[in-house]
This record gives structure tokens, C-alpha cells and sequence, in this order.
């Protein structure tokens, strides 16, 4: 059986314009209206734009040093690295998760600005440390200490714990939790970061909330500092009567660029304090922080260019299983079908790959099933598997703007599939880590006519690759091999194979491009209360929440599953066809799903409430390297910037 076993893999969707965060489709908080007449007090944390801010604006791709393996180690502990002597080089799958987020910053940064502003104004760290006598003096020129660092907290919007962390907000619930913490004084775990989207969610940026400011009982300014505007303190607008809010940069466009009510799920908060904490690498071997998150297989999408303005605005990127059910991006329309999937986004510059930015979708374990992507046929995309150690990826793949490239990615078994809808010359590359070794196989600018498919498949005991194309050529295929044994040298080969390996057949059997059909009525909204033990893992870390993005219901189309019969030599379970089709409903023509059993037996029952939150407003765990009123990051020994 075909299926997945990715633990956690950063599927880049949605950089916003100039800026970049992420909108995990986390439990929504439901706030109600303040009563007529009840003014709220203003407050300020005394943080000003012109001092505390930085005097350079939110930047993309530019020339600047982000992620660097040594950030990687601090980030996620020395199981990012296959070796730490002299300096920690990391397992393929690290390298290519730290490639992919790289990249991602490259249309903009905001999220790092906004929280490394926070933690230079609250004391976590001192601009004294990157070369300035304040933050306004830094300079970010030539400054890598300072590039990586803004990088740093930038990336920590794609990890758990913060991920977890991560909440959708109406406005005045909003306002309640921001106002905890606009105090000079405040604890660390009373801060939070703002992300603000367009109403149509095209659109998006971070932000620091620095004060409140009462205009009458039935409005309330929400002060903030926006890096793409430095030296000014901007001003979000709330009815708090209607719960809506708005907000227009006082950068000399008068247009409002971002809006939400109290359904719109356009508004949301992340917790200041977890990104201080170690992070999780889901995708590293034999990681026992992992554990509460194997559950999950996340498919992480990419735009390999972004130069290019071009783009699509019916990109589609999504997970479709046996029936039918979708989850991810379809003809620009966001959807979750399959129980217990979830869509984040990491949000960014509008010209990259699509207006919705990059996709990034988890689906359980255990789902069978098969991707589907379209786009701006100049716009090679990138889309890859993680695990634990292990990583398959397809890279610069070029895509149709109306017919599906059909992808089948198992990082488990090391395999990747692919059915082209365009004549394009990809990258596949399978990489694993077990403990003894890490092997990473790139299989170069293979060629794919359009209509045409490549397989490849892991050769786990000579470390190397099998290849089978619809039209058998020569492939330079490059492979290293690193061991942790010291005493057994390193192997870096460049090689040309045949292509015409028959054993993976069955890998491919039933994949072919189609046509991408929305068949479906678009997601609506759905009020639902967040519910005690929501995005709970059952330590209390918080988990990947339940509920669909954008107010989705999760459906399950009625129909029968069918289950081709599965190959013995690769356990492969090919789909029944490459061409989209849904299984044809009951006579009765609903589509409704079916009572989940009371038993919890396997029809993904929601977990059940821990104990340490009630599901309505939970607050994150302080770190544990502090004592919980105001932690701080453990300082280097020599007083400089961590390396």
C-alpha cells in the first residue's frame, strides 16, 4: 500500500508581500462585541517606532546570509547534524528543510523583524550584541550576525512548539490578549505578534503591537509598529460593536489594504514566548521530542524562482485520496476534505508562484493518495516529503496553469513519482539518515515529455538509485555518503544510469496529468467553538488542530473505495487512475459524512481534553530555561552573538 510517513515538513504557502508568516489553520478564538458604552482603557508599552524599531524597512531577496547550519544546531539541538566536529553538518534532510526555508524568505522577512523587536525592546537580547547602541542604529548592511538572526525568528513561524501556538482571533478577543502584555514591564509570556490578511486571504502581514488607544466606547486603535513603514507608530482600527477591524499603512496609499470581521479568520495572534524554547525537528531520526507528532504527513511546496511576475491565479496544489476528497489549494480556492488534514501558509510576495503564495498541507498517516499541482508555467516549483530522516523531493518542476503534474511521494520507502503535464527537466533527490549513515541521491535534469512519467526508488542497501522513465535515456545521478563512524570514509560519486529499471512499475501504475476540475461547492464558513484538548498532543504540546482552514468542514464524500491490488515486491498501492475522477455518490445524491463511532476506533476521533487547558484561551507553556516571568535564551560564553 502507497502510503506516507512524514512527520513534519514546512510546506512554504503564502509569503506575503514583502513579508513572510505563517497562517496555520489553527482552533479560531470567538470573541463577543464590548457592551455599548463600556470604554476600554488605553495602554502602551512605551516602544517607539523611532527608537526601538529598526530604520531599515522589511526587505526580500536581497544580498543577505539567512539560515546557516550553525543556526540550525541552535534552533534544533546537534540531531540536526550528521557530525558536530569541527562544525555541525547536517543530515539531508535538514539541508534541504534549511534550503527550503531560505527561500522562502526571500520575499520578505517581516515576521523576523517583528519578533526580534520584541525581544530587543523586552530585554531577551541587546542590539549591543550586532553592533548598535540602540535598534534605529543597527545597520543590516554587511551585518551577518544580524541578517541570521532576523532569519533565525523568521524560521521559528514554520516549528513546533510555536507553530502550535498560533491562533486565528476575532478582533476583540484580539485586543483582550494584546493588552496583557502592552506593558513596559510585561512578561514574556504575555507577548504576541499580529498577522493581518486581506479578506480574500491573498494577501498578508506581521506586525508588533506595541499599544491600544481608545477613540469612543465602540472604537478601539490597535498601536503597532510595521516594519515595511520604519520610524512611525501605524494604527489598526476595531468597531469593537461590529468585531471588525481595518487597517490602511499611512504610506500614502489611502486604499484599505487589509479588513476583517468577526468570521473572516483574517486576523491572528502567535505567543512570543515558544519560539524561545528548543524546537521540535520532526524531521530528524529517532527523535523522541518527535513523538505525538508521527501521525502527521506534510508535503511542503516551493516556488523555485522568484524573480518572475508572472503568475497564476487558478495555482493549484493539493492531496486528493482514494475518494475524491481534497486537501490544500484548488483553482485558488482553499479546501480540506480528509478528517483531520490541515493547511498552513507560509505568507509572502504576491509574485511568487501564485497570489496564495506556497502550501503547506499535513495529512494522517495512513492516507492514501497522490498530489496534484498547477501554476504559471514559468514558475518551476519544488515540492518535497520529510520524515524522520527521512526527505524526497521533486525540484524545478515546471507546471501547466490548467492540467495537474500528478506527484506520488513516499519518504519512507524512498520513492517519487511523477506524471508531467508539461515537457520539463526536473531534480529528484531521496535522502536518509538512520543513525550510521546519511546518503543523499540527486537524480539530475531528468527528462519528462509532457504526458510522460520518471520514477525513482531508494536502493537502500547499496545507496543507490533505480530510475524508470516512460522513454529510457542516460541520467547523471550524483550520491553522497557520510558516515558516523569516523574510521569509514565518506563517498561522493557522479554517475550515468539507464532509466529502464521495470520493477518500478508499479509505482507509477494509474498516474497521469488531467484536467483540475472543481466539482464542489466552495468552502463556507463554519462557527465552532474550540473545544478543551484542541491542538493538545498528549504530553499538552500543542498539536496541528482539527479544525479545516478558513471555517472548511471537513467532508468525506460517500462512495466506494477502490482498492487496486498492491505490488508484493515494492508494498506499493497505485491509484486507481490519474485522471481525477470521483467516485460516483448514491442515488440519493448526498454526500454527507457519516457518523463517527462512539468508540473512537480509528475514524479520527478528536483527541481527548488534557488537563492543563480548557480549550478556550490556552496559554503557552514559559520556557523551561527560565523561571517563567521573563526567560531568557541561554547567552553564548563569549558575550557575542550566537554563531
Amino acid at each position: 500500500m502507497w502510503g506516507h510517513r512524514i512527520l513534519s515538513i514546512v510546506l512554504s504557502w503564502q509569503l506575503l508581500i514583502a513579508c513572510t508568516t505563517t497562517t496555520s489553520q489553527t482552533s479560531t478564538i470567538g470573541g463577543t462585541p464590548f457592551p455599548a458604552g463600556s470604554e476600554q482603557p488605553s495602554v502602551n508599552s512605551g516602544f517607539d517606532p523611532k527608537q526601538d524599531g529598526f530604520s531599515f524597512q522589511n526587505y526580500g531577496e536581497a544580498d543577505v546570509t539567512n539560515l546557516t547550519n550553525a543556526d540550525m544546531l541552535r534552533m534544533f539541538g546537534d540531531v540536526v547534524c550528521s557530525n558536530t566536529q569541527p562544525d555541525c553538518a547536517l543530515i539531508p534532510a535538514a539541508q534541504i528543510w534549511m534550503e527550503e526555508i531560505n527561500r522562502a524568505m526571500q520575499t520578505g522577512h517581516c515576521e523576523g523583524m517583528a519578533v526580534l523587536s520584541q525581544y530587543f525592546y523586552y530585554g531577551v537580547l541587546k542590539p549591543q550584541l550586532f553592533g548598535g547602541t540602540s535598534v534605529a542604529s543597527l545597520d543590516l548592511t554587511k551585518n551577518l550576525p544580524l541578517q541570521r538572526e532576523i532569519a533565525y525568528w523568521w524560521a521559528t513561524q514554520a516549528t513546533y512548539p510555536t507553530r502550535g501556538h498560533h491562533t486565528n482571533a476575532d478582533a476583540n478577543t484580539a485586543i483582550e490578549l494584546l493588552r496583557e502584555g502592552l506593558y513596559k514591564d510585561a512578561k514574556i509570556t504575555q507577548l504576541y505578534t499580529i498577522g493581518m490578511y486581506t479578506i480574500d486571504h491573498t494577501d498578508g502581514h506581521t506586525v508588533t503591537p506595541i499599544g491600544l488607544r481608545t477613540i469612543d466606547p465602540t472604537h478601539v486603535v490597535i498601536q503597532i509598529y510595521d516594519n515595511n513603514i520604519p520610524d512611525t507608530t501605524q494604527e489598526i482600527i476595531v468597531d469593537t460593536a461590529e468585531n471588525s477591524w481595518k487597517y490602511t499603512p499611512s504610506n500614502g496609499d489611502n486604499s484599505v489594504l487589509y479588513y476583517g470581521t468577526a468570521t473572516s479568520k483574517s486576523l491572528d495572534i502567535t505567543a512570543t514566548s515558544p519560539r524561545l524554547e528548543k524546537q521540535f525537528c520532526n524531521f530528524c531520526p529517532g527523535n523522541p521530542i518527535t513523538k505525538g507528532f508521527e501521525n502527521l504527513t506534510t508535503i511542503l511546496f516551493s516556488s523555485t524562482s522568484t524573480k518572475l511576475t508572472t503568475i497564476s491565479t487558478q495555482m493549484s496544489a493539493y492531496f486528493v485520496d482514494l475518494k475524491g476528497n481534497r486537501t490544500g489549494v484548488v483553482l485558488g480556492q482553499v479546501y480540506n476534505e480528509i478528517p483531520n488534514a490541515q493547511v498552513d501558509f507560509l505568507r509572502g510576495s504576491d509574485n511568487q508562484w501564485s497570489q496564495l503564495g506556497m502550501p503547506m498541507i499535513s495529512i494522517p498517516v495512513g492516507v492514501v493518495g497522490s498530489i496534484r499541482v498547477t501554476g504559471a508555467a514559468n514558475k518551476p516549483i519544488n515540492v518535497t516529503a520529510f520524515g524522520a530522516g527521512n526527505v524526497v523531493s521533486v525540484q524545478n518542476l515546471s507546471v501547466d496553469e490548467k492540467t495537474a503534474s500528478d506527484i506520488r511521494l513516499d519518504q519512507a520507502k524512498g520513492t517519487a513519482a511523477v506524471a508531467s503535464a508539461t515537457d520539463t527537466r526536473p531534480n529528484l533527490i531521496v535522502g536518509y539518515s538512520d543513525g550510521q549513515k546519511n546518503v543523499r541521491m540527486t537524480v539530475q535534469s531528468v527528462h519528462i515529455p509532457k504526458g510522460d512519467k520518471v520514477t525513482v526508488a531508494a536502493d537502500r542497501e547499496n545507496d543507490n538509485v533505480a530510475i524508470l522513465t516512460s522513454q529510457p535515456q542516460q541520467v547523471d545521478v550524483h550520491v553522497t555518503v557520510g558516515h558516523t563512524d569516523p574510521a569509514k570514509p565518506p563517498r561522493d560519486l557522479q554517475q550515468t544510469q539507464p532509466t529502464d529499471d521495470q520493477r518500478l512499475a508499479p509505482i507509477s501504475e494509474g498516474m497521469a496529468p488531467a484536467p483540475v476540475v472543481d466539482d464542489r461547492n466552495p468552502p463556507r464558513e463554519e462557527q465552532r467553538t474550540p473545544q478543551a484538548g484542541d491542538n493538545q498532543a498528549p504530553n499538552g504540546t500543542p498539536q496541528p488542530n482539527d479544525n479545516p482552514p478558513q471555517g472548511t468542514p471537513a467532508t468525506e464524500r460517500n462512495g466506494q473505495q477502490q482498492t487496486p491490488n498492491a505490488n508484493p515486491l515494492l508494498g506499493v498501492t497505485p491509484l486507481p487512475n490519474g485522471n481525477n475522477q470521483r467516485p460516483t455518490p448514491p442515488d440519493n445524491g448526498n454526500s454527507q459524512r457519516p457518523t463517527p463511532p462512539t468508540n473512537g476506533d480509528g475514524n479520527n476521533p478528536r483527541p481527548t481534553p488534557s488537563a492543563n487547558g480548557d480549550g478556550n484561551n490556552p496559554r503557552p507553556t514559559p520556557p523551561t530555561n527560565g523561571d517563567g516571568n521573563n526567560p531568557r535564551p541561554t547567552p553564548p560564553a563569549n558575550g557575542k552573538p550566537y554563531p
